[in-house]
């Protein structure tokens, strides 16, 4: 019996998805995790609100930045109130604003510490889909009240900010 080329294809794309997704199977039946699937959509969105940001706000990106997937830049507190409408735009309403307490979900919570923890004066926006999240981090300095430095990318809940890799 022939195998037709097109069952080959299928086949062939049955192994990316898993092995795509294997990560979130654990002791699960097997099978792609759902939320996967979210992951090319999510990391696109990503991409364009990092361009937008670059594009629109004017900062001095730090050397650690990794072109349209993580975004860490300083800027003027001036600017500040363009980039909360891009932030509220791309990923809704800070999650914890400046100001006041953190109030997040235990597992937002660990992503957060992570990326070094929330003090009061600082921001936190996300938007979560499956186990990833879009993220953006806003740290005023302390040592200058005109600066802030931004922080932003994808990260994976239960694995931090540096689970960074594209689809």
């Amino acid at each position: 019996m022939a195998i037709s080329p097109s069952l080959i294809c299928v086949a062939m794309l049955i192994a990316r998805m898993y092995n795509r997704c294997k990560h979130h199977l654990g002791n699960r039946p097997l099978g792609p995790d759902p939320s996967c699937f979210l992951t090319k959509r999510s990391w696109g969105k990503m991409m364009n609100m990092i361009e937008e940001i670059k594009e629109t706000v004017g900062m001095e990106i730090r050397s650690n930045s990794k072109g349209l997937e993580y975004l860490e830049a300083v800027l003027d507190k001036k600017d500040l109130e363009l980039l909360n409408s891009l932030l509220k735009r791309h990923l809704g309403p800070a999650a914890k604003e400046s100001g006041k307490e953190s109030n997040l979900p235990e597992e937002i919570a660990g992503f957060v510490d992570s990326l070094g923890g929330l003090r009061k004066e600082q921001a936190f926006f996300y938007r979560r889909e499956g186990h990833r999240l879009i993220y953006a981090a806003l740290w005023p300095w302390a040592s200058d009240p005109d600066k802030i430095t931004l922080k932003s990318g994808v990260g994976e809940i239960g694995r931090g900010a540096e689970f960074l890799d594209p689809p």
